[in-house]
């Protein structure tokens, strides 16, 4: 399991987005929040059963050529043939 599919961790980002004390965050931590709800729900933690099997299994195969993004990736450094 990787950080970004912890679903304690999901859950705590989850309760302080949620939370009145959430709107007096500064931008930067709000940030910070945001980005790790939305990295953990690109990474599948919204998903279940066998969706989330599923998902796994996809995301954890070899590319076939080679031109995967992942999360964080810079897409310009990538390979023309992409």
């Amino acid at each position: 399991m990787k950080v970004s599919q912890s679903e304690p961790i999901y859950k705590a980002f989850k309760l302080i987005k949620d939370s009145p004390q959430y709107a007096s965050l500064s931008v930067a931590r709000k940030r910070i929040v945001d980005s790790n709800l939305l990295e953990a729900e690109l990474a599948g933690i919204a998903l279940e059963g066998e969706k989330k099997e599923r998902f796994n299994q996809v995301w954890n195969q070899p590319p076939s050529s080679g031109c995967r993004a992942r999360p964080g990736t810079d897409v310009q450094s990538m390979p023309s043939k992409c």
